[in-house]
């Protein structure tokens, strides 16, 4: 209105001026856009121009693309954008550059960009935007193509119907294809679908006769991008198609991968098989049916005789392989080998050798490394050769460093973090690079294999002994993100475990049955079957084997331990398997004493056939596998009256599960001493390894054990004389949910002995929270006791800055409003959980509180005192400096008692002496 004199300012009078039955004879719309669009019609037309093309660029523009889409100069650009900059219409966004032109610019709002687009006719627009696409393809240079991929198909697309001249519709075709190939790569699946269903309109209905290598290069894109989004009824489909026009078996070989692939995401792994199976007899390679061991000996014998000719090491300076009918053999091998190893584990053999062999006699392979790593897994679980069979893993690893191994990188790599380097490296030393193969996939896009290292890096995180709760934090998150990219093979596998977990954990109604929130035996039993899945159906016999054992139901034990051992061979050289032989034996052992002359015979036969593979496994990799063998030589000592034997087997199994962080085995170690020393009448030793046991479960996170051993031997955790490690509800600051620690017997016992050495209250309290303080990491303390229904505070204790003194109060009754966090320490008086925050300004459920917004406090321990289920005081402790203070790992303690007492019945005490003399 201003322009229009519509609206003027009187600087004589200083006041706005205006006439209202001029402004509403203008008729202005209310339309933000129509408004724009009359301001811009104002403007000269060269403006106008470079603005609608500007719009078709984007919100944002530069000189030189609206040079090459206007076809001028810079100059004459930048002298036609001035007086959109002058109006305020757009905003440069660089600076004059040393030709004193502009090159970056913004439309100051979406308004004018849309009302500039909205000048250009609307049947003229296609026109537009194709003829911006070629004149940036024209002008760009082919090393810079990449650069400018995506901005010039999409231009190009808006003129599908008015271009006629096919080699051009085939080029622009060829450039959405390539398009589509870029975004496959960065894993923007769905992009990469339009792009390839936007280039199969460009290209002519006869392309398959008239255009045949760009057309079938197109629809292989087209069946995988599908398969990669889950959309498995599409992959048969474009599928179905190119297996009608290819003219070659080479041609079609891509295609029956994806097929593969498909069939495996849907845990369909004897019909990827078959389809393997289909394609290598195409190409000349033909197994039998159902091999038998001694066409499995032959194989493996053919293999050896090559080793006379070669060291091991030496095969990674092979040739490489260069015939065609070879390379798409070892294509499809590599793509079935892992299914067979699932569903066919006697072809798997068969297949793995013929990938060795053909490398020995062609050349190594992109998929050499890939072979290497399956025929070490074959030498170590199969043929327990462990020696080659890990000098094999070693060579396919360092075969991946060789050119074009790269898209074999997470395959070779799961095979040989989860089937070799257990077999003489800690299970442990597993971890990080399992995690690399399930983080490959965003580079290779290779999901069944990332699915794969996804359950391994969980099943090994889980048996090394990790905290469950952390496990199954992270269990929840890998079994979300494999249901996302339709992995059901690898996530059935996974979801046994992390529903064991659960009954661990104390959240199923029956801790030996695999029925609750992430699996349900009844249900998946029968699926398992259908499909031939070996694995998910051992998986399934030993998480209850395992179960049962723990939990005491002996003979149901055994029954799920028969059925493991049928798919046995369904887990050769896993990590699993010494698991599975470590709880048979120790199940049968249970049994031994109740069997008749003749089963107790089959069981020490049976036994000693694990203890040899054990003792075995043990030479190589003491670190997993001697404290498993010490652990069923002391029951075997056990059941036969050798005590004493027995008792030094217990000890060597503990030491050993300790110093290798076996938590779980640890624990079981002091749980089968204790039964040992209780059945020899000696309860105070059985007292005290139950303790330790009880301990060992409440850290690894298995409440439901816990809760198990304090119902089967009350007698041994006596509530009043205190336990050594009791439990106490926790709710954490990093989430909602709560977990099970236990506070610090170092600080216990010195603060038990600075009781028992002071006489006066004062001073056994003083000393008592500067011990605490000391311990605990933090600066301030205050212990609250109730008093006629009142709690106030009786100790305090902060720590002076850039000292280590503490002040103390003592004895003063100090009420705790302004004080302290109330709503904190109400609710541990209302629930007796304890509290523990790790960032108590932004996480938890109390960062609303004013006492810790002020104070802007970072790490609070708040913990309730208990005696015989009574509530006598409350701790509270904070440090205002550092977050995660208070760790489970510093408030947390073995086992074993206070030689003075326990703290909670030493401060049951001191607040029943606290009350009588503030009364007095």
């Amino acid at each position: 209105m201003s322009s229009e004199n519509l609206l003027t300012f009187d600087s004589e009078h200083l006041s706005w001026q205006w006439n209202i039955a001029q402004i509403q004879a203008q008729n202005i719309t209310d339309n933000v856009v129509e408004l724009m669009l009359i301001k811009l019609k104002k403007l000269p037309e060269n403006t106008q121009k470079i603005l609608r093309l500007a719009a078709c660029i984007g919100a944002e523009f530069n000189l030189d693309t609206l040079s090459i889409v206007c076809d001028q100069p810079p100059e004459t650009g930048f002298q036609d954008l001035l007086t959109a900059i002058q109006v305020g219409l757009i905003q440069p966004l660089s600076e004059l550059n040393e030709n004193l032109l502009i090159q970056e610019y913004k439309f100051l709002y979406d308004r004018v960009q849309q009302a500039s687009y909205k000048l250009i006719d609307e049947s003229h627009k296609k026109v537009v935007h194709l003829q911006i696409g070629r004149n940036i393809l024209g002008k760009t240079l082919p090393e810079r193509l990449s650069d400018r991929l995506f901005e010039i198909v999409d231009h190009l697309n808006h003129g599908i119907e008015l271009v006629a001249d096919q080699p051009e519709r085939n080029e622009i075709a060829r450039l959405n294809l390539i398009a589509g190939q870029k975004a496959k790569a960065a894993i923007a699946y769905s992009m990469a679908q339009k792009y390839l269903a936007t280039a199969r309109v460009w290209l002519a209905a006869s392309s398959w006769q008239t255009n045949y290598d760009l057309t079938l290069e197109l629809y292989l894109e087209t069946t995988e991008v599908a398969y990669l989004c889950g959309d498995f009824e599409q992959v048969e489909h474009w599928a179905a198609i190119v297996l009608q026009s290819a003219k070659t078996i080479f041609d079609i070989v891509k295609v029956y991968e994806v097929k593969i692939q498909t069939n495996i995401a849907q845990n369909q792994p004897l019909e990827a098989i078959n389809t393997g199976l289909q394609v290598l007899q195409q190409l000349g390679i033909s197994f039998p049916e159902t091999p038998t061991q001694s066409d499995i000996q032959l194989e493996l014998d053919a293999i050896a005789s090559l080793f006379s000719e070669k060291q091991i090491k030496d095969l990674i300076h092979l040739p490489e392989m260069t015939e065609p009918d070879k390379l798409a053999a070892m294509r499809i091998l590599s793509r079935i080998t892992i299914t067979a190893w699932i569903a066919a584990p006697d072809l798997m053999v068969l297949l793995v050798s013929k990938q060795v062999s053909l490398s020995f006699e062609h050349g190594n392979s992109f998929a050499s490394s890939f072979a290497y790593a399956n025929f070490g897994l074959i030498l170590c679980g199969k043929v327990e050769d462990i020696e080659t069979g890990y000098e094999f893993g070693q060579l396919a690893l360092r075969q991946l460093s060789q050119p074009k191994s790269h898209s074999l990188r997470a395959r070779t790599s799961l095979i040989v973090n989860t089937f070799i380097i257990h077999w003489k490296d800690h299970l442990r030393d597993t971890l990080q690079p399992l995690l690399e193969v399930y983080q490959s996939w965003l580079e290779t896009g290779d999901l069944e294999f990332a699915a794969y290292g996804a359950r391994s890096y969980c099943f090994n995180s889980y048996v090394v002994g990790n905290e469950l709760v952390e496990v199954e934090r992270e269990m929840a998150a890998y079994n979300e993100a494999l249901g996302q990219i339709k992995q059901e093979t690898a996530l059935t596998w996974n979801q046994t475990f992390h529903q064991a977990i659960a009954n661990l954990m104390g959240y199923s109604v029956n801790p030996t049955r695999l029925v609750g929130k992430f699996y349900n035996e009844e249900n998946g039993l029968p699926q398992h079957e259908a499909a031939n899945d070996g694995t998910a159906i051992f998986d399934v016999y030993f998480n209850k084997l395992f179960l049962c054992y723990l939990f005491s139901e002996y003979a149901q034990a055994v029954e799920n331990s028969i059925i493991a051992e049928r798919y046995l061979i369904r887990i050769t050289g896993t990590p699993i398997a010494p698991f599975y032989y470590l709880y048979d034996a120790l199940t049968r052992l249970v049994t031994y004493p109740e069997s008749s002359a003749q089963a107790q015979e089959k069981i020490f036969e049976k036994i000693a056939v694990s203890q040899d593979k054990i003792k075995q496994w043990a030479h190589y990799a003491p670190m997993n596998h001697l404290h498993k063998y010490h652990l069923v030589q002391s029951e075997t000592a056990r059941v036969l009256g050798q005590l004493l034997e027995a008792e030094e087997f217990y000890e060597q199994a503990i030491l050993g599960a300790k110093d290798n962080e076996y938590l779980q085995e640890e624990a079981l170690a002091y749980e089968l001493a204790a039964k040992h020393y209780l059945a020899r009448g000696r309860e105070k030793i059985a007292q005290t390894y139950m303790k330790e046991a009880h301990y060992c479960y409440e850290r690894w996170g298995a409440s439901a054990k816990v809760k198990d051993l304090e119902s089967r031997y009350p007698q041994l955790f006596p509530q009043s004389s205190g336990m050594a490690s009791t439990q106490i509800r926790i709710t954490a600051g990093t989430n909602s949910n709560t977990s099970h620690i236990a506070f610090d017997l170092a600080t216990v016992m010195k603060a038990s002995l600075a009781i028992s050495s002071k006489i006066e209250l004062d001073q056994l309290l003083s000393s008592l929270m500067q011990i605490l303080i000391e311990n605990a990491g933090a600066q301030n303390g205050c212990l609250l006791l109730e008093n006629s229904g009142e709690w106030a505070i009786e100790a305090a204790c902060e720590l002076n800055d850039g000292e280590q003194v503490c002040a103390t109060q003592v004895l003063q009754s100090i009420p705790t409003t302004n004080y302290l966090p109330e709503s904190i320490i109400n609710y541990v008086i209302r629930t007796h959980e304890c509290v523990i925050l790790n960032d108590a300004t932004r996480e938890g459920n109390f960062i609303n509180e004013s006492y810790i917004q002020h104070n802007q406090t970072q790490s609070i321990l708040c913990l309730p005192l208990l005696n015989q289920s009574k509530l006598v005081g409350v701790l509270y402790l904070e440090n205002q400096l550092a977050s995660g203070a208070f760790t489970p790992e510093r408030v947390s303690f073995p086992a074993g008692g206070c030689a003075n007492g326990d703290m909670r019945s030493e401060l049951f005490k001191t607040s029943q002496n606290a009350n009588k003399q503030n009364t007095s």
